[in-house]
């Protein structure tokens, strides 16, 4: 909880005491913020957290024109996840997705798997979630 949402919480605090009307700010945090995964509820939770302070300072920073933007990435070829298996976006692939949803003033980035997953929680979220569960 502290690494994944406080700190980037406090973190945040300071760099607007510093900057109070910043062009743009990036949370990164994952589909697990919309769903939150079996095996680690603590760490969705952690991220869900995060999605809602992003959400909210989005709307609290609009009237200064700060953009908040919001990506989602799934399983991204980090030192983190070096022993993770399965399929892995690499960081550029990240990079790349980030860049053109700040170019685009987007709320949210969804990078690779993870761009289905506003779709799937509309049309079919049971579904969804036990694709999530099966992670």
């Amino acid at each position: 909880m502290a690494l994944n949402l406080t700190a980037p919480i406090h973190l945040t605090g300071e760099v607007l005491e510093r900057w109070p009307e910043p062009d743009a700010l990036v949370f990164i945090t994952s589909g697990f913020a919309l769903v939150s995964p079996t095996r680690a509820p603590t760490h969705g939770a952690a991220k869900a957290g995060l999605h809602g302070f992003a959400d909210g300072l989005r709307r609290q920073l609009a009237p200064h024109g700060t953009h908040v933007l919001e990506v989602l990435p799934p399983s991204t070829d980090t030192p983190m996840n070096a022993e993770a298996t399965g399929k892995k976006l690499t960081p550029a692939e990240v990079a790349a997705v980030t860049m053109k949803a700040l170019r685009g003033q987007r709320n949210m980035a969804f990078p690779g798997q993870t761009k289905v997953m506003p779709a799937m929680l509309r049309i079919a979220p049971g579904t969804l979630r036990r694709l999530v569960a099966a992670l």
